[in-house]
């Protein structure tokens, strides 16, 4: 299969600062990427550029080999899905009617959802393990709750792409773990290409198959877990010294602060 996404020679800045520096990675379809770096490094803005909310200055970024400019906004979100860190919704919506928004790239010209509609939404709720939030408002769950409801919202979309800026950020471990299982479901049995902003590097390196690391809007590091997130790289890169050892399990490896910074930014 060939890239879902593709970023190629990518500059990007923001507010007149350039966030992204010739940026080039290739995402194939199917595969599953956390991105980790410190904060400021590009990684929401390169998840941007992923989803057409924003185009770089330079460069191109393709989704499905076309590039993100070529687009239309609904055309697009049949493609590449988001799931932000945290999601606003200001009115009293149960949760099923939260999930039926992800089939509006998908309605006809009258903008209705029909009993298909429904049903796709109905199953994305029962595949993300929020069944039985269907009729409750969504201001009235627990953060994993809704949390849950808005990945079904994204799978109800049907993209071939999802794209989770640090979705587990503001949850205990417990609901961090029902967010991994759920997504990496996704990406194992449905072949849904998942793009994980993360910022826990333990967390990172027991979901990946392979982690890009960003420094100062440059990628610096690209592989597997054990490549990328050596103590060498993460010295470097966030300014902290670490001690790394292996998760005797899993064989994967953890990441351990040592009490001294090495002063980096």
């Amino acid at each position: 299969m060939g890239d879902i996404l593709s970023l190629k020679n990518v500059h990007f800045s923001y507010d007149g600062t350039e966030v992204l520096h010739d940026v080039t990675l290739h995402v194939p379809e199917g595969s599953f990427l956390v991105v980790v770096g410190p904060n400021g490094s590009g990684k929401t803005s390169l998840l941007r550029l992923g989803s057409g909310v924003a185009l770089p200055q330079r460069g191109e970024c393709l989704v499905a080999g076309r590039s993100t400019r070529t687009f239309g906004r609904r055309e697009l979100a049949r493609v590449v899905a988001v799931v932000p860190q945290e999601s606003h919704i200001a009115f009293p919506f149960t949760a099923l009617q939260v999930v039926l928004m992800g089939r509006a790239p998908h309605l006809g010209g009258l903008g209705f959802e029909t009993a298909e509609d429904v049903a796709l939404a109905e199953a994305a709720l029962q595949d993300t393990d929020a069944a039985a939030l269907r009729d409750r408002l969504l201001g009235e769950l627990s953060g994993g709750e809704k949390q849950r409801v808005i990945i079904a919202r994204a799978l109800a979309q049907q993209a071939r792409l999802l794209l989770l800026d640090e979705a587990t950020s503001f949850l205990d471990i417990r609901h961090q773990m029902d967010i991994c299982r759920i997504v990496r479901r996704l990406n194992r049995e449905r072949g849904v290409t998942v793009v994980m902003v993360e910022h826990d590097l333990n967390l990172a390196a027991m979901l990946a198959e392979r982690v890009v690391l960003l420094a100062e809007g440059r990628l610096f590091a690209d592989g597997s877990p054990e490549e990328v997130l050596s103590e060498a790289n993460v010295a470097q890169a966030f300014g902290v010294e670490v001690r790394r050892e292996r998760d005797p399990a899993t064989g994967r490896p953890i990441l351990l602060p040592r009490e001294e910074p090495t002063g980096g930014s």
